[in-house]
C-alpha cells in the first residue's frame, strides 16, 4: 500500500505531493470541498511497472456520507508539482504532474510547455495545497480535519479552497488550474477533472502525466517536447475507495542494425542511412561521427553528407516507454579525398586515363559506355584495380575505336 503518516495538525504538505481534490459545481455544489495529501509522487512513480495499490491516505467514508449525500456528479483530479529544480534530484524546475479523465479507453493527452509557460500552473497547484493548510489551521482537530486530508467548509473557504485554485474563471466547472493547464496537441484546453455523472455504476480512471517543461530531456521518452508521459493511473470505484496503478511494463527497444546505401567514396560524399529497429519506438537519435546528430521521431530513412574526408563511425539511439538502445557501426562510412586528374589524353588511338590524389589501396573501376545518358548499371567494366600506395592510377585503354565515354568510381 501507499502509506503516508498522520502527523500532528494542522493539514501540512511539501512540494511534490500528490493533490487529491474533490468538488462539486453548478446545482451540485454541496457546503464542502476535500484535499487530500497522498504523499510524495515518487513513491508512486517508483512502483514496478503494472503494480496496484490503494491509497491508505483516503478513506471513501470522508466524501459520502461526510461531505456529500452521494458520489453522484462528483468531479475529482490530482496534481502536483515541482517549484524549483533543488526540490527533486534529476527533476527540473516547474514540472507539473495532472490527471485527465479516460474517455473511451483513452485520455486526451496533455502536451509540455515551455518553463515559463508551467510556472502559472505550478503556482495554481501549490496554492490548493497550501490553502487548503490554511483552511485547517481555522478549523478544530477532527475526522475531517488532519494531517493529510481536509474538509473544506465554503463559510470560512474565503477564496482559498480547492475549487478556487483548479477552476477556469470562465467556466468554472471546467478545471484547468485558473486558465493555465496544459492543452493537448491541438492547442486546446485539457480539462483535468473526471465527474460521476449519475448513475455512477462505473469505476472511473483518470490518468497522471509527467509534464517536464520543454526543453528538458524526458528520461522515460528521450523527448524534449511533445506529450506528457503516462506514469499511471488512478481509478474511483463505485463504493468511494481509490487505487493507483503503475503503467504498464513497456519492453526496451531493440536499435537493430545500420545499413546505408553506400559505405565509402569520395568527398562529399551523400550517404543514406536506414535501420531495422523494432519496438514501440519514440524517438531515433543518430550520431553520423562528422559532429552532426540528428532527431527523428518518425523513424524511416535519414540522410547524412560527409564533406571532409575521413573514416566515420555511425550510432544510433532508440527511445521508447520501456527504456533506451544504442547501436554503433564502428568506421563504418569512409570518405575519401577528391581526386585530382592529371590528364586525358588519346595517343595512337588509346585513351590515357590518370589521377593523383586518392585513397591508396582502395579498389576503384574504369567503366564504359557509347552513350552518357547510359544508366550506370548498363556502363560496362573496362578495368577493375588498386589505386597505388602513393594516391595515383593510370590507365591505358586497348579499345582501337575511342568512340564512347568512360567513368571513374570507387569501389
Amino acid at each position: 500500500m501507499l502509506v503516508t503518516s498522520v502527523e500532528a495538525l494542522p493539514f501540512t504538505y511539501q512540494d511534490g505531493d500528490l493533490c487529491l481534490g474533490f468538488r462539486k459545481t453548478g446545482t451540485y455544489v454541496g457546503n464542502y470541498e476535500i484535499v487530500v495529501d497522498l504523499g510524495p509522487v515518487l513513491n508512486y512513480i517508483n512502483l514496478s511497472a503494472g503494480t496496484s495499490s490503494n491509497l491508505s491516505q483516503f478513506a471513501a467514508s470522508q466524501v459520502d456520507p461526510d461531505s456529500y449525500p452521494n458520489l453522484t456528479n462528483l468531479q475529482w483530479s490530482v496534481t502536483a508539482e515541482v517549484p524549483s529544480a533543488t526540490t527533486f534530484s534529476g527533476y527540473p524546475a516547474h514540472t507539473i504532474w495532472v490527471t485527465v479523465p479516460r474517455v473511451g479507453g483513452a485520455s486526451d493527452q496533455p502536451y509540455r510547455a515551455s518553463k515559463s509557460q508551467q510556472q502559472n500552473p505550478v503556482t495554481e497547484i501549490q496554492s490548493i495545497l497550501g490553502g487548503a493548510a490554511t483552511i485547517s489551521s481555522l478549523l478544530a482537530s477532527n475526522k475531517d480535519n488532519t494531517a493529510t486530508c481536509i474538509q473544506e467548509p465554503y463559510s470560512i473557504a474565503n477564496g482559498q479552497n480547492y475549487g478556487a485554485w483548479i477552476e477556469d474563471p470562465t467556466y468554472p466547472s471546467v478545471a484547468d488550474l485558473g486558465g493555465y493547464g496544459p492543452v493537448d496537441g491541438g492547442g486546446n484546453v485539457v480539462n483535468l477533472e473526471n465527474d460521476t455523472v449519475a448513475p455512477f455504476t462505473t469505476p472511473l480512471i483518470s490518468d497522471l502525466y509527467e509534464l517536464r517543461p520543454s526543453g528538458s530531456t524526458d528520461p522515460h521518452t528521450g523527448l524534449t517536447s511533445g506529450a506528457g508521459y503516462n506514469v499511471g493511473y488512478f481509478q474511483f470505484n463505485v463504493n468511494g475507495t481509490m487505487s493507483f496503478t503503475r503503467a504498464a511494463a513497456v519492453s526496451v527497444p531493440s536499435a537493430g542494425a545500420i545499413t546505408s546505401n553506400v559505405t565509402n567514396g569520395f568527398s562529399p560524399l551523400t550517404v543514406v542511412f536506414t535501420n531495422s529497429a523494432t519496438g514501440n519506438i519514440t524517438n531515433w537519435v543518430w550520431n553520423f561521427g562528422n559532429g552532426t546528430v540528428i532527431t527523428n521521431t518518425t523513424g524511416g530513412i535519414v540522410t547524412n553528407t560527409y564533406a571532409t574526408s575521413g573514416s566515420y563511425s555511425v550510432s544510433l539511439t532508440v527511445y521508447g516507454p520501456g527504456g533506451t538502445n544504442s547501436v554503433t557501426a564502428s568506421h563504418y562510412i569512409v570518405a575519401s579525398p577528391t581526386p585530382t586528374f592529371a590528364g586525358l589524353t588519346v595517343a595512337n588511338g588509346k585513351l590515357v586515363f590518370s589521377g593523383t590524389n586518392l585513397p591508396a589501396g582502395i579498389q576503384y573501376r574504369i567503366l564504359n559506355a557509347t552513350n552518357i545518358s547510359t544508366p550506370l548499371a548498363n556502363w560496362k567494366p573496362v578495368l577493375t584495380n588498386f589505386f597505388l600506395s602513393n594516391g595515383s592510377f593510370s590507365y591505358t585503354n586497348s579499345f582501337t575505336n575511342t568512340t564512347g565515354f568512360f567513368r571513374l568510381v570507387s569501389p
